[in-house]
């Protein structure tokens, strides 16, 4: 019987030609890349997010439970420059949001009582406060600074003043006749800010700010700090008590807001 034996070279041969096969053909995969059918997608870099950061809120208003002092509890409104404290006994809303504050309060002259003392009152009587804080909406304006700038602009008939009520002058709008504005030339008169109290005015037969006495009505704006300002609206007949009627409005006034 005869025996084929294989040499000790010729296996080592064999073996090394399998391992530069193997080797060839890893490298031809890695050029070609995988077969067709099999080739995968590319990977997506993944998408820039836009982080967007935390709002400081305007004001954060809190509802206080009942008290000794608030026996209907009341609404805390903590803003940048103060406190609003709001009796839940008065006519009113309170609103707030992250970009705005408005609370809307409604009293009446002239003890300016709460909402029992509100609903009882001559319509004529009625005043309403509105407090305003916020970039969502535009603030009450400095009407001091518009009555300049309408004077510069020639739009203030100044030759024809209205001299009917103790302690303001009123001058007519070119523009718009049925609207005056009256500004306050008693030194008594506390202000809160660095330029005189003006009031603007409708005719004195227009609807007034109750939507029923038929006398006109009036506004004036108080700016209080950088965020909060303050309208107060009231029917014209009262301008004839003007100054008493404001002591009245700033007595009010700081017994709501605090300042920080």
């Amino acid at each position: 019987m005869k025996f084929n034996y294989l040499t000790h070279n010729s296996v080592s041969y064999s073996i090394k030609q399998v391992s530069m096969l193997l080797i060839f053909s890893l490298f031809i995969i890695s050029i070609v890349g995988c077969k067709p059918g099999t080739e995968k997608s590319p990977v997506k870099s993944p998408l820039k997010k836009t982080v967007k950061l935390p709002i400081k809120p305007v004001a954060i208003q809190t509802y206080i439970k009942p008290s000794a002092k608030y026996p209907k509890g009341h609404n805390q409104i903590d803003y940048e420059y103060g406190v609003l404290t709001v009796s839940k006994e008065w006519s009113g809303y309170a609103h707030t949001t992250d970009t705005k504050m408005f609370v809307n309060l409604n009293t009446a002259w002239p003890d300016f009582g709460d909402k029992k003392y509100y609903s009882k009152s001559e319509h004529v009587d009625k005043i309403r406060f509105l407090f305003e804080a916020g970039e969502a909406t535009t603030p009450f304006k400095n009407l001091y600074h518009v009555m300049m700038m309408n004077k510069e602009k020639g739009l203030i008939e100044e030759s024809v003043q209205d001299n009917r009520f103790n302690g303001l002058i009123g001058y007519k709008e070119k523009k718009n006749i049925h609207f005056s504005l009256y500004q306050v030339t008693n030194a008594t008169v506390s202000n809160v800010m660095a330029t005189p109290i003006v009031i603007s005015c409708t005719g004195d037969h227009t609807t007034g700010q109750d939507m029923i006495s038929n006398q006109g009505w009036c506004r004036y704006n108080l700016i209080m700090d950088p965020a909060l300002s303050i309208q107060i609206r009231f029917n014209k007949p009262h301008l004839k008590n003007f100054i008493a009627l404001h002591k009245k409005v700033m007595q009010l006034i700081n017994t709501i807001r605090t300042v920080k």
